[in-house]
């Protein structure tokens, strides 16, 4: 699904680590897993700021982590990105698919900016459309992501369609951050872009 050779020219020598740069916009975003699932809760932070967008942390959680702890890593990235004594905003997007995801929802109404969920059941025209996105965001050289984020780039380069049987968590983690991205921001002259106010 994604072009192999975009996604080794989006991997840059940066760190993968939780930074933040005054003034600047952020968007985080969380595919989620219960414990008894025994997948992996993965968060993604883009920065916004201008092109290219930069992917400045990749966060795993281990396996069976439970449902409390994640919402104390979700909590801990929101308030870090979206910091008033730094002028940084951040949203926050998550996968509420599911049982799972509407109880995620629930717990999550009290954080402020208010994260907004996304469900992936339904119509696949929606899943597609923003695998699209950041698909584009990889053709047109408008991301760059941590070389040592091995996974991110085993998933993509792995994806297909039908993908069922497919380790998919940082691909709808990237999804949903590429998804927002495009909806909060307006090319403007060269390659940097407009950043709109994120309201609630």
């Amino acid at each position: 699904f994604f072009n192999s050779l975009s996604i080794d020219e989006a991997a840059q020598d940066i760190p993968n680590q939780r930074r933040r740069t005054r003034g600047h916009t952020y968007i985080t975003s969380w595919d989620l897993a219960v414990a008894k699932d025994g997948d992996s809760s993965i968060g993604i932070v883009y920065d916004v700021t201008k092109l290219p967008i930069v992917v400045t942390e990749i966060r795993e959680l281990p396996k069976g982590t439970r449902q409390p702890d994640i919402m104390s890593e979700m909590k801990d990235m929101l308030e870090f990105y979206n910091c008033e004594r730094f002028s940084c905003s951040a949203m926050m997007v998550f996968d509420a698919t599911g049982m799972a995801g509407r109880m995620f929802r629930d717990d999550l109404a009290s954080l402020r900016p208010r994260p907004k969920d996304f469900d992936f059941a339904g119509s696949a025209d929606k899943k597609l459309s923003i695998l699209k996105n950041a698909k584009t965001f990889f053709d047109k050289r408008w991301i760059v992501y941590p070389r040592e984020a091995k996974r991110f780039t085993y998933e993509h380069k792995r994806y297909r369609r039908k993908d069922a049987k497919l380790e998919t968590d940082t691909v709808m983690a990237n999804a949903m951050c590429s998804h927002w991205a495009s909806r909060l921001l307006l090319p403007a002259r060269g390659t940097h872009l407009i950043t709109q106010p994120i309201t609630y």
